[in-house]
């Protein structure tokens, strides 16, 4: 694809091009953006398929919009670069869709001159996201191999594999072991807010004990509710923190979500539903901080 980026006065090295950038976007299927002075002008469909951003809703916003936050510095220096009336040549980078989402691109940036004497940067852009996910399997699966051949400690071996997860594949990793009664049993966990994982994890069988000792004292009682006030307190700045809890009863057993402790049959319930839960599970943003441990029927 082909994305304009800022635009300059004219420079006696830049080449010139007969069209406008608008006519140049309508005549590609490839994105096209066309930016004048940081200021996006044009803006064909291959753009917005790539963006998710319609023309009318992104023709004169900044093109920085384009950019996750940490790259803002590459825009400066694309810009100054065009401004010299320089070639930029191909490089992988990231730009940021208006779903919030990043995607990785290589581009080249080329200075155009228009009729009217300004210079449009012209990006031929490639989207290869793909590509780089190949990339990090294939990465991630050797080094994980490595780690699982020199450690016989599988204990260790597998929080590393949970660690290296991160760098390569996701923003967290649970990783569980089955006994012979198919029941899990976490043996490691990785989250990439590491800081926070640990503080709430830490916090977590507190608030366990908190609510047990709440269900064992009687209603009303002055202990009752100094204990009430301290777990609603808890909770408020773990929720705060981002940490939500989730109680499965009623539905199927997840073993990306729940630990089973035990089975029972339960009558009138089909095989492999939740019908207790001894500990409540807990998210961190939306990720698994912590499974539910359950029951689960047989």
């Amino acid at each position: 694809m082909r994305t304009g980026l800022g635009s300059t006065r004219p420079k006696a090295n830049a080449p010139e091009d007969g069209l406008q950038p608008a006519a140049i976007a309508e005549a590609l299927s490839d994105p096209v953006v066309g930016a004048l002075d940081g200021t996006i002008r044009s803006w064909n469909a291959g753009a917005e398929q790539l963006f998710g951003y319609r023309a009318e809703e992104i023709v004169g916003k900044p093109v920085s919009i384009l950019y996750p936050p940490e790259r803002l510095g590459e825009l400066k220096e694309i810009l100054s670069r065009l401004r010299r009336g320089e070639a930029i040549p191909q490089f992988e980078t990231v730009r940021r869709r208006k779903d919030g989402t990043d995607v990785q691109v290589s581009l080249s940036i080329s200075p155009v001159r228009c009729p009217s004497g300004e210079i449009v940067g012209t990006a031929i852009v490639h989207d290869i996201s793909d590509r780089k996910r190949r990339e990090d399997i294939q990465s991630f699966l050797a080094e994980a191999s490595r780690l699982l051949a020199v450690n016989l400690d599988y204990h260790e071996t597998l929080s590393r594999v949970a660690e290296l997860t991160l760098a390569h594949l996701a923003d967290w990793c649970l990783v569980e072991t089955a006994d012979a009664a198919g029941s899990f049993t976490q043996v490691a966990v990785a989250h990439r807010n590491q800081d926070k994982a640990e503080l709430a994890r830490e916090l977590l069988p507190v608030i366990d004990n908190l609510e047990r000792a709440l269900q064992s004292s009687a209603e009303g009682e002055p202990l009752a509710r100094g204990v009430a006030l301290v777990l609603d307190e808890l909770r408020g700045k773990l929720q705060a923190a981002g940490v939500e809890a989730y109680d499965p009863v009623g539905e199927r057993f997840d073993p990306k979500l729940h630990e089973a402790l035990s089975t029972r049959p339960v009558e009138g319930t089909d095989s492999g539903v939740v019908v207790e839960t001894v500990e409540k599970g807990y998210r961190l943003n939306g990720q698994v901080l912590r499974p539910a441990r359950v029951v689960v029927s047989d």
